[in-house]
């Protein structure tokens, strides 16, 4: 599988991206400060052409860090992924970067 994502990406935060221009905008403008970042996949189910992925996103932003919990859905055609949403709560994201030293 490729990872090509065409689609939308989504949180629970309400942001929202479609087209890939956007994405990577989107992703980009948020992983910018990432230094390091580990994908600990929690639980993977896939149907058909859906896949899902609950995972631990384990990420240092300078010299912070922050675990959070995530939920990806992969729709795929064609072997690449078609749509994308990505589930998280972004003040846990917030929060663990305000509290850590």
């Amino acid at each position: 599988m490729k990872a090509d994502a065409t689609g939308i990406t989504s949180s629970i935060a309400g942001s929202r991206s479609s087209l890939r221009g956007n994405l990577r905008r989107f992703i980009g403008g948020f992983v910018k400060d990432w230094t390091r970042t580990t994908w600990d996949i929690l639980n993977i189910i896939a149907h058909g052409n859906i896949v899902m992925a609950e995972r631990l996103d384990r990420t240092r932003v300078g010299g912070k860090g922050v675990d959070l919990p995530c939920c990806g859905v992969f729709e795929l055609e064609d072997g690449k992924i078609h749509m994308w949403r990505d589930y998280f709560d972004l003040a846990t994201y917030t929060r663990a970067l305000a509290a850590n030293p």
